[in-house]
């Protein structure tokens, strides 16, 4: 179905109570009464395992849900615009027909909820993808979800541009996720870009694809004590997806999460990315550009060293890490480093190694580099290569070589 189409049924539904009486809405500031703007609690809970009030028509005016004694305190229904400013109070429970969207087109989603009384966003049946989830403009103002459990939203998309996901953006507003959960999607749990501005303590599982995909200049928000994998109702593909194509355009650490990293198509690094150790990043066809400008600081442990490989275990898997011409700085370090399976020859960019240098300052020491399907250390210039070898590499497995002799390694203690 085409957005116009979508737009079309979204305008013609209206806002109704599903019990007798009509529907009530708490005004969030100014006492005023904003009418149709949202649905309210009802005058009289419906039977047991229906919803209280119908949520089908666009918010035009600042609106709340509140919380009433029913089980499910709405039903959303349809094509649903949040045009102005829509407060969630705690405890509210929203059920989802099938294929219902809520989509926050210029105005402000606040959904706050405690630890004892969480807020609920679930599809009216517990399958993956039931409904489409909550997708964010760039228009929209502020969302904020605290204490949030979205289940059974996301959904495959074939419009340009769109986002497979539950909770989802195209780049506008500011956005708050903390201590919420993102569980039973049918793609995606989340695709948070550059509009995200908050983040802790949320748990990603039982998502059909990745539990989350991020821009790499916002990794750093992500915190360790947030959940990537799962648990016992594990995503997918364990990790935490990088946008394909993002940048690091701020100084910024990646941290030791309880997920890798997965690299499946290019990002690129155009100020310092500092690595904690025991990171560790999975490519899949993609790789890691040092663009000028960039540094990378990647400075493992014995105990936890830093590692790069490739989604399967096979020479080729992922490209590796390219550092571009001109990038001539010398703060590049890796430093208890596992680099392997990389080398590329599956997709665009032409690499000749795990590393390819084109005229930067590396330094590398107790590092293992390994099962290249080219070079362990490539370089294409031998007048600009700036390649300093430590103490304590070990290099093995590489089809043309471990280190190509336009490197000219200098050995540094």
């Amino acid at each position: 179905m085409s957005l116009k189409t979508l737009i079309a049924l979204a305008v013609a539904v209206s806002l109704s109570a599903c019990g007798s009486g009509n529907p009530t809405t708490t005004p969030p500031i100014g006492g005023e009464n904003p009418g149709g703007g949202g649905g309210g609690g009802g005058t009289t809970p419906p039977a047991t395992g229906q919803c209280a009030s119908l949520l089908n028509a666009d918010i035009t005016v600042p609106s709340r849900l509140v919380n009433g004694p029913a089980a499910c305190d709405y039903l959303l229904k349809g094509f649903v615009y949040i045009k102005s400013l829509l407060v969630i109070d705690p405890g509210v429970v929203v059920k989802a027909d099938k294929d219902a969207v809520i989509w926050i087109e210029g105005g402000d989603l606040i959904a706050v909820g405690t630890a004892a009384s969480r807020i609920t966003l679930q599809g009216f049946s517990p399958l993956q993808g039931y409904w489409d989830g909550i997708n964010i403009s760039t228009r929209a103002g502020e969302v904020r979800l605290e204490y949030v459990d979205i289940k059974d939203a996301g959904q495959t998309c074939a419009t340009s541009g769109c986002r497979p996901a539950a909770l989802s953006g195209y780049g506008g507003g500011q956005v708050t996720l903390k201590n919420s959960t993102i569980s039973n999607s049918y793609v995606y749990g989340a695709i948070l870009e550059n509009w995200l501005v908050e983040f802790s303590n949320n748990r990603f599982y039982n998502n059909r694809w990745h539990g989350l995909v991020i821009d790499a200049d916002r990794v750093g928000l992500l915190d360790a004590p947030s959940d990537y994998v799962g648990g016992v109702q594990p995503n997918g593909f364990a990790g935490v997806a990088l946008q394909g194509g993002s940048e690091v355009t701020k100084a910024v650490t990646w941290k030791k999460l309880n997920a890798p990293y997965s690299l499946g198509s290019f990002v690129e690094v155009k100020n310092v990315l500092t690595l904690e150790p025991g990171v560790k990043l999975i490519g899949d066809g993609g790789w890691l550009d040092i663009e000028p400008g960039g540094t990378l600081r990647a400075i493992g442990t014995a105990a936890e060293p830093i590692e790069f490989t490739g989604i399967t275990q096979t020479p080729g898997a992922w490209d590796g890490i390219q550092f571009s011409v001109y990038n001539t700085g010398r703060a590049n370090r890796l430093e208890y480093v596992k680099l392997s399976y990389g080398g590329g020859e599956k997709s665009e960019l032409v690499t000749n190694g795990l590393i390819t240098n084109y005229s930067a300052g590396i330094y590398i020491a107790n590092s293992s580099i390994q099962f290249s399907s080219r070079w362990g250390i490539s370089c294409t210039d031998k007048d600009e290569a700036l390649v300093q070898l430590g103490p304590g590499n070990t290099f093995g497995s590489n089809a043309y070589g471990d280190v190509d002799p336009d490197c000219n390694p200098t050995p540094t203690p």
